[in-house]
């Protein structure tokens, strides 16, 4: 065990200052031992400047996210818009800025048609689940890709209402997993509070969806009435 412990400490000695006790006796070992010190430089050499690149990349990405979020502030402050306002503008700001430094693509490196099947791959899962667009994808795949390409991202807060009772939709949506609450447009009922005084207000019902729902799929083919507001509890895609 204490030779193979000596070895252990020798080979770490040769990439590191460690003192080592151990020196060559001949010329062989002598110049095995300077190619292993040789190597280590190389190999420490390289690995370093890869840490130190990914630092810095590290430091821009978060010194460009602060700008802008910077930029943001300084907006608000100098118009002077209310505190709770500016709170959830700035919420709104940090979601966005931290989906856009995960996702972050060049898509100029990428061919037209790759990376509609790049954008097929995160986003078919989300439609795959819909009987119409299974369909698709097992007797049109072609068409399909294009779907997906098709789709456009959009982020909502608590107050935003993802389609609200009484507007017209031409389009269908697709909700993220998420905690939700809809409301009915024409569900108004009374409702007695605990001082006797009765009101009317929305029938509410909050939900969480595990996975992608879909909404107004008719609104692909024609313009509809919502009869519902549909809410997020939080950000939502």
């Amino acid at each position: 065990r204490y030779q193979y412990a000596t070895c252990v400490h020798w080979v770490l000695a040769q990439f590191t200052p460690a003192p080592m006790s151990i020196q060559p006796t001949n010329e062989l070992e002598c110049g095995c031992n300077i190619f292993v010190i040789v190597f280590a430089l190389s190999v420490m050499g390289s690995s370093i400047s890869r840490i130190s690149q990914a630092i810095q990349q590290a430091l821009q990405l978060r010194t460009d996210t602060f700008t802008r979020r910077r930029r943001v502030m300084n907006y608000l402050q100098a118009n002077k818009i209310n505190q709770e306002l500016r709170g959830r503008i700035l919420e709104l700001v940090d979601f966005r800025l931290a989906r856009q430094n995960q996702t972050n693509l060049d898509m100029s490196l990428i061919s037209e048609r790759l990376l509609k099947e790049l954008v097929m791959d995160r986003r078919g899962p989300l439609l795959k689940n819909c009987h119409l667009f299974g369909l698709l994808q097992r007797a049109f795949p072609a068409v399909f890709v294009d779907i997906c390409s098709a789709l456009i991202l959009d982020i909502y807060d608590p107050v935003d209402g993802i389609f609200t009772a009484g507007t017209v939709s031409s389009s269908m949506v697709v909700t993220t997993p998420g905690t939700y609450v809809i409301e009915d447009g024409d569900g108004l009922e009374m409702v007695k509070t605990q001082s006797g005084v009765t009101s009317r207000a929305f029938r509410a019902q909050v939900f969480e969806a595990e996975d992608a729902s879909y909404y107004s799929v008719l609104g692909l083919f024609a313009s509809l009435l919502q009869t519902s507001t549909l809410r997020s509890m939080l950000f939502a895609e």
